[in-house]
């Protein structure tokens, strides 16, 4: 017999919906489906018929939002571990941890949820939609990590379920379609947070940063690579192209594995003209983008790329992949480069994207593609009105 959805033993028609955020990194880290949620969340929770809870191993950055907080190891500590089935990676195991842990202690109780949104498979969708309870909120998976879970169809993903699908991209989409209640909504950015440089500021980073940098008025520019420092980001295809770009310098925020293998081939490749600031908090951001010439991103098979809107936000010219999903996020707001594997056609799209005749307009265009089309606030509503949806459509079922 399957769960019952409705959660109705005590509740009354006209009350909020209530909804749990799942994700790990919550409170404790910044990427991109952390930023999601947590966007989401503050502006759902504006909203009179919804009641938002965040469920994470942390606090930081959760100010002013109902969360709780499920103490688990975080990921790095399973760098090493191995990979099996269902424990395929270290973030599997960090799920695992945290999923077990959250249920165990109690910090997440089905029947207090009405809806529950996660973005992570196999552990706590498993956990959240476990059929030995009473009562379980009606799951919706989001894309944010990639579509493979709901269309793989083998090993543990073969007992994939939710009640509703949010697709970060067409191409999920139409990758997905028909298998469950589905709805593409992209991500968002902050635009008041990450907007342009305005005359009267200094765009000079904390000494820590800048002392790497060139000089502002040296006439280098730089490009900004922003991205986890793993294969898929390409980092290393970054660094080929920008050694072929004269007049450049490399700045890299992100961390990862790789890390000290990139460092290498740009010791090799860039002698002189690159640095890895590593992960940067949240607040320096915009000022990272602003201080940068360019941003280059490498990775085709990118989600959505919150890095894109950020960039886009603050005005900064945009070389990216030829992909359907990079060319839905800014349309003719960037220049794309046909062959990610041929440093040369990337490094003379960058040099095309850092003249002076052409940054400006792209800047121009991307700030209003930005603006016009992938705001949190926009993101929000889109996200308010497909999960009342979910919850009226579950609210009537019942074993």
């Amino acid at each position: 017999m399957s769960p019952d959805r409705s959660n109705s033993e005590d509740r009354n028609p006209g009350t909020p919906i209530r909804l749990a955020m799942i994700l790990p990194g919550l409170g404790t880290v910044r990427r991109g489906a952390e930023t999601a949620f947590i966007e989401i969340a503050r502006r759902l929770s504006a909203l009179p018929d919804f009641q938002v809870t965040l469920i994470g191993m942390g606090s930081e950055g959760l100010d002013g939002l109902d969360h709780v907080v499920v103490s688990a190891p975080g990921r790095d500590r399973f760098r090493r571990w191995p990979g099996l089935p269902a424990f395929r990676n270290f973030m599997a195991w960090e799920e695992f941890f945290f999923a077990l842990s959250m249920r165990l202690s109690g910090r997440f109780r089905p029947s207090r949820f009405d809806v529950a949104i996660g973005c992570s498979y196999p552990w706590i969708p498993w956990i959240v939609r476990r059929t030995s309870f009473r009562h379980a909120p009606a799951f919706v998976f989001v894309t944010q990590n990639g579509d493979w879970p709901v269309r793989a169809g083998n090993r543990e993903y073969r007992f994939f379920g939710c009640e509703g699908l949010v697709c970060v991209s067409p191409e999920h989409e139409s990758r997905c379609r028909g298998r469950f209640p589905t709805v593409i909504i992209g991500n968002g950015v902050d635009i008041d947070r990450f907007r342009p440089h305005r005359f009267s500021e200094d765009r000079s980073l904390p000494v820590g940063i800048e002392e790497h940098l060139p000089a502002s008025e040296s006439g280098t520019k730089i490009v900004l690579v922003c991205a986890a420092l793993t294969q898929e980001k390409r980092v290393d295809a970054a660094i080929k192209a920008v050694s072929r770009s004269p007049g450049t310098f490399l700045l890299v925020v992100g961390d990862g594995p790789l890390k000290s293998d990139l460092v290498g081939l740009a010791g090799h490749l860039l002698p002189g003209r690159h640095h890895f600031a590593g992960s940067m908090p949240l607040e320096l951001m915009p000022a990272i983008y602003r201080r940068a010439d360019a941003l280059l991103h490498m990775n085709v098979h990118e989600p959505f790329g919150i890095v894109y809107l950020e960039a886009a936000a603050t005005a900064l010219p945009i070389v990216a992949p030829d992909v359907p999903t990079a060319r839905w996020i800014l349309a003719d707001a960037a220049n794309y480069f046909p062959d990610p594997d041929g440093a040369e056609g990337v490094s003379e799209c960058l040099m095309k994207a850092l003249d002076p005749s052409r940054s400006s307009e792209l800047g121009q265009l991307a700030r209003a593609r930005a603006v016009n089309e992938w705001t949190w606030d926009k993101q929000s509503m889109r996200y308010a009105e497909f999960l009342r949806a979910i919850h009226r459509q579950t609210a009537t079922v019942h074993p």
